[in-house]
């Protein structure tokens, strides 16, 4: 079987390649070098579930400890509310610094926690 350069020319340029010159293939070449790729990087991460299989399902398996999480945002909440009572003021009122520090325990529980709107 005889090869005929002039049907490979019709059949690509058909295809919307334009064999102009020596480069005509490289749009096929950059593609197969694209697959190739994509297969190595598919490859390499089945590999890695796979070697990882039991440290995966751990992840999954893994539950937020809510109460110490909750308990660290209401001391970060408190330090913070209580510094920031006396930041502009020197001897704030019982009132102010409540205030001060009701707003910051929620805004760094508001950090860690959403809640529905309507609560």
């Amino acid at each position: 079987m005889t090869e005929n350069p002039d049907l490979y020319e019709r059949f690509f340029t058909c295809l919307g390649f334009e064999p102009d010159g020596s480069d005509w293939l490289e749009p096929i070449d950059k593609r197969i070098r694209d697959v190739e790729a994509e297969t190595k990087a598919i490859q390499a991460l089945n590999k890695l579930y796979r070697d990882n299989d039991k440290a995966m399902k751990t992840l999954a398996d893994m539950k937020p400890k809510t109460r110490v999480i909750l308990e660290m945002a209401i001391e970060q909440g408190v330090r913070r509310g209580y510094r920031r009572a006396f930041k502009h003021v020197e001897n704030p009122t019982e009132e102010s610094i409540c205030e001060h520090i009701e707003e910051c325990v929620m805004g760094e529980i508001y950090e860690f926690f959403t809640f529905d709107e309507n609560e």
